[in-house]
């Protein structure tokens, strides 16, 4: 077996007011605008207010898609990529469930490859810079 690295530098902020860190979470990983992600369940029901009024209440400047279908799709990553560079934004916030992450995630791959169709990527090697926050 090859030798190989593995590094996951995670941070997890859990408890009573923890999303009232976000702000300087961001500023942190110098995140001045980003684009929240999520879908229309969770806006409806008030989940994503809660971390929008966090970053209203700190001043930070965002932008929401709140589009993402429960099976989302190769055009809507490249929908969020094409809207994230449109409206200048340097960092995700995603909040929901599984689609909601991979589109984000999805997303920034493209970014980290000049905003290319992300149905071309294929394999980690290819990407030509570091993820978005």
């Amino acid at each position: 077996m090859k030798a190989f690295e593995f590094c996951c530098p995670t941070k997890i902020i859990a408890g009573a007011h923890a999303l009232d860190k976000l702000p300087g979470e961001l500023a942190d990983r110098g995140v001045a605008h980003p684009l929240v992600m999520t879908d229309a369940g969770l806006v409806k029901l008030g989940v994503a207010a809660k971390l929008t009024d966090v970053l209203d209440a700190a001043g930070v400047a965002y932008d929401v898609f709140d589009q993402v279908p429960p099976d989302s799709s190769m055009d809507v990553v490249n929908e969020v990529a094409r809207l994230y560079g449109e409206r200048g934004c340097d960092g995700f916030v995603a909040i929901g469930g599984g689609s909601v992450i991979d589109t984000t995630k999805g997303a920034a791959a493209s970014l980290a490859c000049e905003g290319v169709d992300f149905a071309t990527l294929q394999g980690s090697e290819i990407l030509h810079a570091d993820l978005p926050p």
